[in-house]
């Protein structure tokens, strides 16, 4: 026969064998939640670090972006002003070269100098083609200091009859033919042969300045 205490035994034994069973049951559904919910948070924590990672590449993009931006339009004002700089120093040493040259032609005029008078006298002829026979009362005018050197070639030229010397004119040398009412003119001025020559002066400042 099965004594008291054995049965208490027994039914101890059952009940603590269920609690566990049960506890153990319920540890594992709770493990269970406790690892979905901990890879839940893994895939947000992830997805959320993606996200940033996107918005930082872009964010980087476009400051990249933004940047190259403003370096093209630093080189660019750096070529227009580079542009610049060389224009300036061209047009300066154009300037330099012509101012040197002027120098030069109003001393050499001044001093009657062998291609200056050669230069006047091919002018002189040229006016005995250009200058129409019946024309009469022209006037020739002339750098100061040329006069008697031009009255002298003129009367040599057999000019005389068609001009006649009508004393200066702000020039640096050659001369100015008109009649009174200014309706005939030739330009022969060494002022303006200068000036048509600047582009090719210019031309070989640049080629010089480029080495």
């Amino acid at each position: 026969m099965v004594s008291g205490e054995q049965v208490m035994g027994k039914v101890k034994g059952d009940a603590e064998a269920f609690a566990r069973a049960i506890a153990e049951t319920e540890f594992e559904s709770y493990r269970s939640r406790i690892e979905e919910a901990y890879k839940a948070a893994l895939k947000m924590i992830e997805e959320a670090r993606r996200a940033e990672e996107v918005k930082a590449e872009r964010e980087i993009a476009s400051e990249l972006s933004r940047a190259e931006e403003k370096l093209r339009s630093v080189e660019s004002s750096l070529q227009l002003q580079l542009k610049s700089e060389r224009a300036a120093l061209i047009n300066e040493w154009v300037e330099k070269v012509i101012m040197e040259a002027l120098n030069r032609i109003v001393r050499e005029r001044r001093e009657k100098a062998e291609w200056y008078v050669n230069f006047m006298k091919k002018l002189v002829e040229r006016l005995k083609e250009e200058v129409p026979a019946e024309n009469g009362g022209l006037v020739v005018r002339v750098a100061q200091g040329d006069e008697k050197l031009v009255e002298d070639m003129l009367s040599e030229a057999g000019l005389s009859g068609r001009v006649r010397l009508g004393g200066t004119a702000e020039m640096l040398g050659g001369l100015i033919v008109e009649d009174p009412e200014g309706t005939f003119v030739l330009d022969y001025r060494l002022d303006l042969l200068i000036e048509n020559l600047k582009p090719i002066i210019r031309s070989r400042v640049a080629k010089l300045l480029e080495g």
